[in-house]
């Protein structure tokens, strides 16, 4: 059971250079191969660009399990099994320098399946096939501090228009990994008498999220 108090949320503040996949398994654990720099366990990592197993285009997943000699990770917690085969693809180690510790809470809305519909001339029966979910976005309020190093930071972010790794760490022991953006206009809002005065910002998830135990 998971509960709001103590949750953390991170975002990207540097990359490393990137580095080609080689091989990735469709299993539990799944396996990655790579070409250049080990990474660490405990690194996050990009993975784009990836052609074949397009499941995991975009995907942020933590290090496990590195051999170096045969420049192998297992991607912590992650099961590909019945995923497309990999063809190619590139990966980056991130960075997630920044914290949002100005947050007061936070709210999702999004994610609902949205389908195709088709009915046949002949039957009176309409079918119809989930193909996508409808666009995920976080709306998380802030003490409003515009001149303090972390909202420049945010805002600096905003002003990039740059897909970005987000973390939010839960209290009993899970993260939650994914790329997005953020938008933000650093004016106060909410504001009212006995009450701080507030700003909103919005993540926009641009990937599927990823869980990882801590």
């Amino acid at each position: 059971m998971f509960f709001p108090d103590e949750t953390r949320i991170y975002f990207q503040s540097a990359e490393s250079a990137a580095q080609n996949l080689t091989a990735v398994t469709a299993g539990n654990p799944a396996v990655i191969t790579y070409a250049g720099t080990d990474p660490v366990n405990g690194d996050l990592v990009a993975l784009y660009d990836v052609f074949g197993m397009t499941q995991i285009d975009q995907a942020l997943v933590q290090v496990s399990a590195v051999n170096g000699t045969a420049n192998t990770f297992e991607a912590k917690d992650q099961d590909f099994t019945g995923y497309d085969a990999f063809t190619s693809g590139k990966m980056k180690v991130v960075t997630l320098g920044n914290e949002i510790t100005l947050a007061t809470g936070f709210s999702s809305s999004g994610g609902e399946p949205e389908y195709a519909e088709w009915k046949l001339l002949w039957d009176k029966v309409k079918r119809r096939k989930q193909i996508s979910t409808s666009a995920i976005n976080f709306e998380i309020p802030l003490l409003w501090k515009p001149l303090d190093p972390q909202m420049k930071a945010i805002q600096q972010a905003a002003d990039s228009g740059k897909t970005l790794a987000f973390k939010f760490r839960f209290k009993g022991g899970m993260d939650m990994l994914f790329f997005g953006e953020i938008a933000s206009n650093s004016l106060p809002t909410g504001i009212s008498d006995g009450k701080p005065v507030e700003t909103k910002i919005s993540i926009s998830m641009n990937s599927r999220p990823r869980y990882v135990s801590y």
